[in-house]
């Protein structure tokens, strides 16, 4: 929507190639000289190349360069006529076109740009956060960044993190799921947790409990790119660490754990 209206303002005073305009369209993706062979043809209608090049400023063969782009991205068009070739500009709506295109193409690169952001050595971030909303948009960056076969690792007393919000957090795990990354999950014995084990399980995700005397009241998350230390209080409060030897490290002390730990919490009982 916003793309649209710088459109229609840059559109709406066409027929000057003001630098406002050559530098809007800029803005949205084309090169300098693309934006004024295109505004140059808006104003123009179909015309030559000569008539392009004396408009825009440039040189001819400069514009049939920028005319074989335009013609690729859908914003331009030749008409032949004989011998006589004459060139238009594709209506306004192919730059909204043109937007959305590239935005569907960025999306689609966004994972594998996202697994190249590592944090190396001592380098990284601490960052703090309160409250419920800000707890889940750390669950949803989780989410965001979380690719097939990632390591997902959980400690929680299930009880008190799905009180939080348990619609919500529902669908939170049903979407973890649809990542498919590599899941164990570490809970505190309970009904809930049961359920959320066998919730798990189902989905071909590994989910154990710890042994029957530990309390703890935090929900731990630990991916392959960040440490989240969810205080289960009112409201939730939450310590997010980046950084790769501390990650490495709690990856370990996770291990130990893990090994310690059982799929029937009712053998831990004994």
């Amino acid at each position: 929507m916003l793309s649209a209206i710088i459109l229609l303002s840059i559109l709406s005073t066409y027929m000057s190639l003001s630098p406002k305009n050559i530098k809007e369209l800029v803005a949205l993706g084309l090169s300098e000289n693309e934006a004024k062979v295109y505004v140059a043809m808006l104003s123009l209608g179909k015309t030559t190349v000569l008539a392009i090049a004396r408009k825009s400023g440039l040189k001819r063969t400069t514009v049939y360069a920028v005319l074989d782009a335009l013609k690729e991205y859908g914003l331009a068009g030749i008409n032949i006529k004989g011998l006589k070739k004459k060139f238009f500009a594709e209506h306004p709506d192919q730059l909204v076109r043109l937007l959305t295109e590239r935005k569907t193409k960025l999306e689609g690169i966004m994972p594998d740009l996202l697994s190249l952001y590592t944090l190396k050595g001592n380098t990284g971030n601490i960052s703090y956060y309160e409250g419920l909303e800000a707890m889940k948009g750390i669950y949803d960056d989780i989410l965001r960044k979380l690719r097939a076969g990632d390591d997902y690792m959980v400690i929680a007393n299930e009880e008190k993190w799905f009180a939080q919000d348990p619609e919500y957090l529902m669908s939170f795990m049903q979407r973890r799921i649809v990542k498919k990354p590599n899941a164990r999950l570490l809970y505190m014995d309970s009904p809930i947790a049961r359920e959320h084990q066998e919730f798990a399980m189902r989905a071909g995700q590994q989910a154990r409990f710890l042994p029957a005397d530990t309390k703890i009241d935090v929900d731990i998350i630990l991916t392959d790119f960040k440490l989240v230390l969810l205080e289960l209080t009112n409201p939730p409060r939450a310590i997010v660490i980046e950084n790769e030897v501390t990650l490495r490290a709690i990856k370990e002390l996770f291990n130990i754990l893990w090994k310690f730990s059982d799929r029937n919490p009712n053998t831990l009982e004994k």
